[in-house]
């Protein structure tokens, strides 16, 4: 079955060792329709030799595309929650990864290192189209993110020399639909992600002087500089904008938490949890299926381990527990 949330679920790409793979986490606990309470603790969703990284969820929180080395090259794989199947969705010998769901569902925004450049291309579901390069340009183009209103899939580039966002224009009569937006500067910059209204893009940088923020461009001001949200290395916006998820990186450890926006809050609403390894990827859907309804087919492959890592000394205690197998 599915149910909604009001703060969502998290799909995670989490590292265990040499292998990565993706697990679903539902942190805050929520009261549902029928007066009962539900949160979902971290929580595997695939497993194997092999790494499962940058991870997206559709906006029915049925399946997520993720990129995988799998079968020996970085291509993009489709995980049905509905049935526990995954399905092969780009077959090349070029490396594709960080996939992005069309709002409608029906097409996938991706970079793929392609004729020794990395660009971004799109491609629909149902493979009747095949892969249509949306940028072509010398400099790198790479991690796509589209929006909520469907128009518009913002990027990173390094068209000026260095790393900034931009975003493609879809309703452009021109070859080259690539928007530059204003910028901070910065060393790093990366992931970008977009509200749900499609009015605000978001992603990380890191300074010069070393600090690790995340910087919010507003689609309705284009000419406005963008403003520092908060610390953080990942973002990704849930619900109605009222929450900013960001995963904050350090040397040895990675956390997950979560910001208050509009309405001048300050603070923090998730203090800090630490993951049980490094991430490579985050999502977010309000509407996911459960778990228990999964139907697993050994013969088709691993069999998901649909199981949640829990705190056997504290079992109410959301935050997640170091396991030994972990880095």
């Amino acid at each position: 079955y599915t149910h909604q949330s009001q703060f969502g679920v998290l799909i995670l790409s989490i590292r265990e060792g040499a292998n990565i793979h993706l697990y679903a986490y539902q942190p805050f606990l929520e009261n549902t329709e029928n007066g009962n309470y539900t949160a979902l603790p971290l929580t595997r969703l695939t497993n194997g030799e092999h790494q499962d990284r940058t991870p997206a969820i559709n906006s029915e929180g049925t399946k997520i595309a993720f990129s995988s080395n799998r079968d020996g090259q970085w291509d993009i794989y489709i995980l049905d929650l509905q049935t526990g199947d995954t399905e092969r969705f780009t077959d090349t010998r070029a490396y594709e990864g960080n996939p992005t769901w069309s709002p409608d569902v029906q097409w996938l925004a991706y970079e793929s290192y392609n004729q020794n450049n990395l660009d971004i291309f799109i491609q629909d579901i149902e493979g009747s189209v095949g892969s249509i390069p949306l940028t072509n340009h010398p400099a790198a183009d790479y991690a796509p993110a589209w929006s909520a209103e469907g128009r518009k899939i913002g990027f990173i580039s390094t068209r000026t020399g260095t790393q900034e966002v931009w975003y493609a224009d879809l309703d452009s009569s021109q070859q080259d639909k690539a928007v530059r937006l204003k910028n901070l500067p910065g060393v790093d910059i990366d992931h970008p992600t977009w509200s749900s209204d499609g009015r605000f893009l978001t992603w990380s940088i890191t300074t010069e002087e070393g600090s690790h923020s995340l910087v919010s461009w507003d689609s309705l001001h284009p000419d406005r500089d963008p403003v520092l949200l908060g610390t953080g290395d990942w973002p990704l916006w849930a619900g109605s904008g009222e929450l900013l998820y960001t995963l904050v990186e350090d040397p040895h450890n990675t956390y997950l938490t979560a910001y208050p926006v509009g309405n001048e809050k300050q603070g923090v609403m998730l203090p800090a949890v630490r993951l049980p390894g490094s991430s490579c990827g985050i999502s977010w859907t309000q509407a996911i299926v459960s778990p228990e309804s999964l139907e697993t087919r050994p013969g088709s492959g691993p069999i998901p381990a649909w199981e949640p890592v829990s705190d056997d000394d504290d079992p109410k205690h959301i935050e997640l527990v170091q396991m030994d197998s972990l880095d």
